[in-house]
């Protein structure tokens, strides 16, 4: 799920697509600079009392903004980068995350990674006095806004040796990330000896930040700013000053992926000094187009700092790094320079960053270098994308072709060897400046025409290379694999296709299987039937191979509204996928074995008996891979018997797998579904898509099959749900109807804290429900209401309570007009029960008017029934 911003939402919502929110697209093609030249320049103070910050841009493309203040490491979110360089002390605010045993900096760095999670590294100096360890630590932020960050890893801790001050200064870089996916960082580490000097050491992690690896010492000296850490292919730098004899300008340098590293004695000796003789200031940045920057103070103020950019960035080395003709000066006296290090960057929508803290004046001030992006010079004038599971997703570019000048063979096309098959375009998609990536493929023909004068560019996503090739180890076609798990198999897969992977899920089974002379892709499906697993692309080109059933965590991406953003709807109810039971054959050794298992709800669907699906697995050896097979087949089962096939306004945030809401006003129904297709169609005049999702909202899961009747004990003041801490712990299961944002998932609805947040609905209808571990008993529960009186009409007015038996939710207690709700007002609600049901939902048709449904808390219990 990619996240909406709030700002995006509402003008979705609202349907204002006109003027600055028109949908709009851009094209990168594979070797093509698609960003202008310099247009504006703003300088901004984002915080009035702060040492150092950095940032990073957020899944839903808000800002996150860290500083840091004394010992104190502060998050921010800021609504766009446009706010944070033209709004004074935007970033003041923060929430404090972090706390170091002393002052340090730059203590922290943040980086959005490529599979949209965000990485931030914290160096604390730790303490002599105190005993706590100088400690290098990656914390990771799941969602991909900063609101998760958990500690994923120590990368490096060791005590003080002494008390000395100067080891107190520079701990970490701007991290960087390679093609592959590997992270290199460089960090301040205590270099043992008893001057307590300082070393630059490289760490590497090949696993998204879970685990590191140091690599060599690369230099060592007291007092050291660290940089940028960057790269180009397999060449990777790394950025320091040294201020222990005058003021040098290090660099580091790797040709082998930060596998082995050296140090460059010239340092920059071509390149011109300041007025100093040193470099007082010189750091890199590369940006996604792949041009090279400079920052550099020059001449004879050394105070000033201006910009450069390569005229040469392919295959980047040091020896062009120290080349001062294949530097070109951008800007001058953009800046100055002060004694705090500065962060040097560019975001994605190429705004060059030079965020600089004031020591001298405490602030913290952001120099941003606009420059426009456009999809020069090739401008579509339609753009259909298809996306679906398994296999590879297609899309199809019409663009104008006037006199041929796109004709890959024309010399005078200004893409003439660079469009060309295999060769790769990134299409984002979206409203005003707000877009998203929607597509990344590669090109599989062209379409020329000469009257009308036209092309049409045929591209399939990444899962080309899997549909393409040919299982090939060595030089034969045929592999085999002994007892491996499908997980291993897959993993190796990708290797020999060469194929870049974000995640492969565990199965749980093993198999002996081998492939000859099939595709990739054949081989993927294959395993995925097995395993009843779904394979992919996401949205960056990266291969999956994950569950096909509901997740531990369903948020809900988007929620359809009836006669607000649906052009159609169709619902198909249907028998032809549902069977009486499922039987399972496997084989160990030389003994077939098999398994059996009821399909619950069949008598419901008036299933004949003899209906009986039959699954081959000769490769699963134990009654336990069985089991699994089958549990996946009937939650497939129940939940494809709904479909729904819609047209609507195009949501290009959406990705085939996330889980979708449809609303129906004239009826109140409101149900989960969750997208198995999708399309979008993009002109001059329009912008739609069009979906097929399956129902979803009561549907079983492995580990809710039906168990036996419960046996509890009576405890009328008890709640029978423990103190949530997120929608899986410490146990059960909460999920909802939809969440707002991801501030307000289901699990701060129960537990009994009034200072976290609470469950906040995109609709003013909808359910949220709890699942028990084991079938429970309930015939008492209790709502709580918020701390303003402002919201009580966020509040649910009529509802049901309910609980599921398997087949259908039973309505256990029916409240209405439910209104003048006080701050904080709990109210008990009491029924007749017996039954023991495996979960149970509170499902609203109506609140008291505000647009939005909320919630405080929901408690549940089992002893004080009416």
């Amino acid at each position: 799920m990619r996240p909406i911003s709030e700002t995006t939402l509402a003008i979705l919502k609202s349907q204002n697509l006109i003027g600055q929110n028109k949908f709009s697209h851009s094209l990168r093609l594979e070797g093509v600079d698609f960003y202008s030249a310099i247009t504006e320049i703003k300088t901004n103070t984002i915080h009035d009392n702060a040492d150092f910050g950095d940032y990073c841009i957020r899944a839903d493309g808000q800002v996150l903004f860290a500083y840091s203040v004394g010992t104190g490491i502060y998050l921010k979110i800021i609504q766009s980068e446009n706010e944070m360089l033209s709004t004074s002390k935007t970033g003041t605010g923060g929430t404090l995350f972090y706390t170091l045993a002393r002052v340090s900096f730059p203590a922290f760095s943040l980086l959005k990674l490529k599979n949209g999670k965000l990485l931030l590294i914290i160096a604390d100096v730790g303490s002599y006095t105190n005993n706590i360890p100088y400690s290098t630590k990656a914390y990771i932020s799941e969602n991909g806004l900063g609101t998760d960050f958990t500690l994923k890893s120590t990368i490096y801790s060791q005590a003080r040796y002494s008390s000395e001050e100067t080891f107190a200064f520079h701990g970490v870089t701007k991290p960087y990330q390679m093609a592959d996916g590997s992270i290199i960082i460089g960090a301040r580490e205590k270099y043992v000896d008893y001057f307590d000097r300082a070393a630059v050491v490289a760490y590497k992690s090949t696993d998204n930040g879970a685990t590191w690896v140091r690599k060599t010492f690369v230099d060592a000296y007291r007092n050291t700013i660290l940089g940028s850490c960057f790269g180009s292919g397999n060449n990777v730098f790394i950025i320091s000053r040294h201020d222990y004899s005058g003021y040098h300008t290090h660099v580091e340098v790797s040709t082998d992926g930060g596998e082995n590293w050296s140090h460059n004695t010239s340092n920059f000796a071509n390149l011109p000094f300041d007025g100093y003789g040193e470099h007082i200031i010189i750091d890199f940045a590369v940006d996604i187009a792949g041009s090279f920057f400079m920052v550099k103070s020059v001449g004879n103020n050394p105070d000033t700092l201006s910009l450069y950019k390569a005229k040469t960035t392919a295959n980047m080395s040091y020896n062009l790094l120290n080349t001062w003709t294949n530097w070109e000066l951008i800007q001058a006296n953009i800046g100055w320079y002060v004694s705090n290090p500065l962060r040097f960057s560019v975001s994605d929508k190429g705004i060059i960053h030079i965020m600089q803290g004031y020591m001298q004046v405490a602030d913290v001030r952001d120099i941003g270098l606009i420059r426009d992006e456009y999809s020069a010079p090739l401008q579509a004038s339609s753009i259909s994308i298809s996306k679906g599971k398994g296999g590879a997703n297609t899309a199809t570019i019409q663009a104008s072709n006037k006199d041929g000048i796109l004709n890959p063979k024309n010399p005078d096309n200004p893409l003439f060897g660079i469009l060309g098959t295999n060769k790769q375009i990134i299409i984002k998609q979206g409203y005003g400046t707000e877009l998203i990536e929607t597509f990344t493929g590669m090109i599989d023909d062209f379409d020329m025409s000469t009257w009308p004068q036209t092309t049409g560019i045929s591209l399939r996503d990444n899962l080309k290379k899997a549909l393409d090739q040919t299982v090939t180890y060595g030089s034969q076609h045929t592999i085999e694999f002994v007892s491996q798990p499908i997980e291993n198999i897959i993993g190796y897969l990708c290797y020999l296709a060469d194929i870049e992977v974000d995640i492969i899920e565990p199965t749980g089974l093993s198999v002996a299987i081998a492939f000859s002379w099939c595709s990739y892709a054949d081989a993927f499906q294959q395993l995925g039937d097995l395993a009843s697993f779904e394979w992919g692309c996401d949205s960056y080109g990266k291969f999956y191979f994950r569950r096909d059933y509901q997740p531990d965590n369903m948020f809900v991406a988007y929620t359809f509204e009836e006669g607000i953003d649906l052009a159609t709807l169709k619902y198909t109810l249907s028998d032809k996928d549902i069977y009486s039971k499922v039987a399972v054959f496997g084989k160990s050794g030389e003994t077939v074995i098999s398994y059996e298992a009821p399909f619950l709800d069949a008598a419901s669907y008036n299933i004949h008996p003899q209906k009986i699906l039959k699954i081959d697995a000769t490769e699963a050896s134990t009654m336990d891979a069985l089991v699994k097979i089958a549990e996946r087949a009937l939650s497939l089962m129940q939940s494809r018997t709904a479909v729904i096939q819609f047209t609507s306004i195009a949501i290009p945030w959406l990705e085939v797998g996330d889980f979708i809401g449809i609303y129906e006003r004239s009826t109140g129904a409101a149900s989960v579904y969750r997208l198995s297709d999708i399309s979008f169609t993009m002109t001059n005049n329009s912008f739609t898509m069009s979906g097929t999702a399956y129902y979803y909202g009561d549907s079983i899961v492995p580990g809710e099959l039906p168990t036996g009747i419960a046996t509890q004990t009576v405890a009328p003041a008890v709640n029978l749900i423990p103190e949530m801490t997120s929608n899986v712990a410490p146990s059960g299961v909460a999920r909802a109807s939809s969440i707002y944002t991801s501030n307000y998932e289901p699990w701060q609805v129960f537990n009994s804290h009034s200072n976290d947040y609470y469950w906040n609905s995109i609709t003013n209808t909808g359910w949220i429900e709890y699942q028990f571990p084991e079938k429970t008993i309930v015939d008492k529960y209790m709502l709580k209401a918020r701390q303003l009186t402002v919201y009580n009409d966020a509040m649910p007015r009529d509802w049901k309570f309910e609980g599921f038996d398997g087949t259908k939710w039973v309505t256990l207690d029916t409240q209405t007009r439910q209104t003048n709700w006080g701050v904080y007002q709990s109210r008990t609600y009491l029924f007749v029960n017996t039954v023991a049901y495996s979960k149970y939902r509170l499902n609203t048709s109506k609140n008291d008017g505000y647009m939005r449904l909320q919630l405080e808390q929901l408690a549940m219990y089992y002893g004080g029934g009416a």
